[in-house]
C-alpha cells in the first residue's frame, strides 16, 4: 500500500540524479555526440525512450500515444556508464555512448543495439535473433499487399497504403517510433534491425511480451483501445456517388426493402452536400432523413479536410491552412480551427449524420489522424451515441476515436480482389482492428461473378461495404 510517507520518499528520489536503485521516475542522462537521453517505463511491458540534441528542450508529447506517465512498478538506477530500468516483464540499459539492450524475462532480446546522429540523421541499430521475423508496419501499395513480414520498409501514409513505424518480432519484442512525421525507413539484414529517421530527436518505445498477441495488445494499451463501434456498422453498407435526385435516393432504399436485401446504411459521396456542409436539398429534401431512420436505415457522409469559398478565404485569414500541397487543407491539429469546424458539423449530426468518411486527408501524417480526433471529441460532447468513422489510410492511434479505414480507391480487378485479405490483415497487425474495402473494386466495374466473389469474401471482414467511381453501380441486382 503506497502511504503518503512512502509517497514522499519516493518523490524525493525522483527529484536528485539517480544513483541507486529506486520507484519508477524518469532517467535523463547526458551522452555522447551532444544527445540526452530520457528513460522511463509507461507499463509492465513497454519502455519509452526519448533522445534529443542536449541543447533543446524534451520534445512535447507523441499524440499517437496515451500512456505517458511513470509506471510506479519499475525500478531505475543511473550510474556512470548510463541508465538501467527493470520491470518484472525486461528490462533496458541505455548507456552513455548511445549503446543500449533490451531483455524480457531474462532473455536478450536487443543485446547490443545503438542510437547515434549524423549529418541530422538518427540511426537506431537492434541487433536480434537471426531466425526472428517482423509484423505489422502495414501494406506494399495501393491494389498490393505484400508480405505479411516487414524485414524493409519506408514509412507511407496514402491513397491504398499505409505503412507505420511499427513492428513486432517473433522473438517477443516490438518497436514503435512515435515521431510525428514523416520520412522513417528500416531495414533488417543479417540479425540487425536498422531504423534511420531525420533528426533532431527520436522518440522510441520497445515493448517485450511472450507472443504477437501480447506484443499487439501492449501496442493497444500504448496508443489506445478501440472501442466497440455502432452495431449498425457491422452490416452491409452501400456506397455510392452519383444520384440524380431525391427520388433516386429513395428508391434504393426501397428496393433494398422490397428485394429483401440485408443494408444497414448507405455512404454518400460529394453530392449529399453543398458549399462544404450545407445538405443538398435536391437530394435530400425536408424530411429525408425521418424517413430513412423509420426504415432502420442509417447515413454516413464524406468528409474531406479541403475547404472552399469563403470558409476557405475565413480560414486562411486566421493562419489555419496547410499551405501545401493544396493550400485548401484545414490544419486539424489547431484547437480553434478544430472547434470552428465541428461546430459546421452540429446541425448535420442532428439532423441527419450517424457516421463520417473521412477521405484525401494524407497531406500530413497526422491528417487523419487529427481529423478523426476532432469529429470524435464533437461528437461525444453532443452526443452518447457511439462515434464512427472510415478513413481511407491511419496514423498510429487513430482507432481510439471509433475509427475504422478501407484500402482506397482500388482496382476492379481479380488481382486486387487477391491482395484484399493480405492488405487487411496487414493492417490488422499493425494494430488497426476494423477495416474494409470498396467491394467490387472502385476504379472500372466488376463482371457478375467477380462482384460475387467479392460480396463472398467481403462477408467476412469487419467493415461490409461496396462502392465504385462515379456512377458505378454497386446494386446487387445490377449484376443479374
Amino acid at each position: 500500500m503506497l502511504t503518503l510517507e512512502r509517497f514522499r520518499i519516493a518523490l524525493a528520489l525522483c527529484l536528485p540524479v539517480l544513483i541507486s536503485l529506486g520507484p519508477a521516475c524518469a532517467s535523463e542522462i547526458s551522452a555522447a555526440q551532444g544527445l540526452t537521453f530520457a528513460v522511463t517505463t509507461v507499463d509492465r511491458s513497454t519502455f519509452h525512450l526519448v533522445a534529443r540534441p542536449a541543447s533543446t528542450a524534451p520534445p512535447p508529447a507523441s499524440p499517437f500515444v496515451v500512456q505517458t506517465g511513470n509506471w510506479p512498478g519499475a525500478t531505475m538506477q543511473q550510474s556512470a556508464s548510463g541508465a538501467l530500468v527493470q520491470t518484472p516483464d525486461g528490462t533496458l540499459r541505455v548507456g552513455r555512448g548511445g549503446a543500449l539492450s533490451l531483455s524480457g524475462s531474462g532473455t536478450a532480446l536487443v543485446p547490443s543495439g545503438s542510437i547515434s546522429v549524423a549529418n541530422g540523421v538518427i540511426t537506431l541499430r537492434l541487433p536480434h535473433n537471426p531466425a526472428e521475423r517482423f509484423y505489422g508496419a502495414g501494406n506494399e501499395s495501393e491494389n498490393h499487399a505484400g508480405s505479411l513480414m516487414h524485414p524493409s520498409g519506408n514509412q507511407i501514409i496514402s491513397n491504398g497504403v499505409t505503412r507505420i513505424p511499427f513492428l513486432w518480432s517473433t522473438g517477443g519484442w516490438s518497436v514503435f517510433v512515435a515521431n510525428n512525421q514523416m520520412g522513417g525507413a528500416w531495414h533488417d539484414e543479417n540479425g540487425v534491425l536498422t531504423w534511420t529517421l531525420p533528426g533532431p530527436t527520436l522518440d522510441l518505445y520497445l515493448s517485450v511480451a511472450p507472443s504477437g498477441y501480447g506484443l499487439l495488445d501492449a501496442f493497444s494499451r500504448l496508443t489506445g483501445r478501440a472501442p466497440i463501434p455502432p452495431r449498425w456498422t457491422f452490416g452491409f453498407m452501400l456506397s455510392r456517388w452519383g444520384y440524380t435526385d431525391g427520388a433516386d435516393v429513395q428508391d434504393k432504399w426501397q428496393q433494398f426493402r422490397d428485394r429483401k436485401i440485408p443494408v444497414d446504411s448507405f455512404e454518400y459521396d460529394y453530392d449529399w452536400f453543398d458549399n462544404d456542409w450545407i445538405i443538398n436539398r435536391k437530394l435530400f429534401p425536408e424530411g429525408s432523413f425521418a424517413k430513412m431512420k423509420r426504415m432502420g436505415l442509417h447515413f454516413v457522409g464524406i468528409r474531406k479536410p479541403r475547404i472552399n469559398g469563403s470558409a476557405l478565404d475565413y480560414a486562411r485569414s486566421q493562419g489555419w491552412v496547410l499551405s501545401s500541397p493544396y493550400g485548401t487543407d484545414l490544419r486539424f491539429d489547431l484547437p480553434a480551427a478544430r472547434t470552428w469546424w465541428w461546430s459546421h458539423q452540429v446541425p448535420l449530426v442532428q439532423e441527419a449524420v450517424d457516421g463520417w468518411w473521412n477521405d484525401e486527408a494524407e497531406q500530413t501524417y497526422d491528417e487523419f489522424f487529427q481529423m478523426s480526433q476532432t469529429e470524435w471529441d464533437g461528437w461525444r460532447a453532443m452526443s452518447p451515441r457511439r462515434a464512427w468513422s472510415i478513413n481511407r489510410a491511419f496514423a498510429p492511434g487513430i482507432q481510439r476515436f471509433g475509427a475504422a479505414t478501407w484500402t482506397g480507391d482500388i482496382d476492379s480487378s481479380w488481382g486486387t480482389l487477391s491482395n484484399q485479405p493480405g492488405t487487411m490483415l496487414n493492417w490488422s497487425l499493425a494494430g488497426m482492428p476494423y477495416v474494409g474495402q470498396d467491394i467490387g473494386g472502385f476504379q472500372g466495374t466488376p463482371t457478375p461473378d467477380m462482384y460475387a466473389r467479392w460480396m463472398e469474401e467481403g462477408a467476412f471482414v469487419p467493415v461490409m461495404r461496396a462502392h465504385g467511381t462515379y456512377n458505378s453501380p454497386r446494386w446487387p441486382w445490377a449484376f443479374g
